[in-house]
């Protein structure tokens, strides 16, 4: 690994963990001036960082091109967010059409680092089995069904006196198995012909970075409810 993209996983965990503090400030009332707002820009820096980082690594154009999508879906989401909690808390229609949209951005997300993933060790001119698209059919169908959630509830409840796991659909629980089916089918794509090649280094840290924020994330936004990563 490069010492200059050593030097940019640092900056990028220095940032995430600006983040968390920022969220753990907001949470106990430390701070009076807009969290999310702050938040979004330090992501918004490092998803840039990320983006240069990829382009100059990948010389398919059409991979570069997904990078840069992959980005500004990143930067729409968090911008999305920031929107649901620093303007429209209060109105509870837009709040629960920004989630329904909210929602959307990590299935799209996750199936075009998938479908980049399957690219890993491939030379430029080796293409990936045109198959694997046809993943976009279930993707948008699902997509479709989270934008509509309001004439049909299959997805999340609209009663706000409804609570607990009654709160949730089918669809709903349908988007969480899909989303990590493919979550780990990105892990074991990209980590594939590292284990070939016995080039385990490469992968190492952005894999423990990876698993030790998924990890921080799960275990303390529940008790805690500050560290909101995303």
């Amino acid at each position: 690994m490069y010492r200059k993209e050593i030097i940019i996983y640092i900056i990028s965990i220095f940032f995430v963990f600006i983040a968390c503090v920022l969220h753990a400030l907001d949470f106990y009332n430390c701070v009076d001036f807009p969290v999310n707002t702050i938040v979004l820009a330090l992501y918004t820096f490092v998803i840039f960082i990320w983006m240069h980082n990829m382009m100059n690594r990948v010389l398919r154009s059409s991979i570069v091109t997904r990078f840069r999508i992959i980005g500004l879906l990143l930067i729409c989401y968090l911008t999305v967010r920031t929107v649901k909690y620093e303007i429209l808390m209060e109105n509870e229609d837009a709040v629960r059409l920004i989630r329904n949209l909210y929602f959307v951005f990590p299935l799209v997300l996750i199936l075009l680092v998938f479908l980049t993933s399957l690219h890993v060790g491939k030379s430029e001119r080796e293409n990936i089995n045109k198959y694997w698209n046809l993943l976009w059919i279930p993707t948008c169908v699902t997509s479709v069904l989270i934008l509509t959630n309001n004439y049909h509830e299959l997805v999340f409840s609209v009663d706000p006196n409804v609570r607990g796991l009654d709160m949730y659909g089918p669809v709903f629980y349908f988007v969480i198995i899909y989303i990590g089916l493919l979550s780990l089918l990105t892990l074991v794509f990209t980590m594939m012909p590292s284990f070939k090649n016995r080039r385990l280094a490469s992968v190492i840290l952005p894999i423990l970075i990876l698993l030790t924020w998924g990890g921080l994330y799960f275990s303390i936004h529940d008790r805690l409810g500050a560290f909101r990563v995303f």
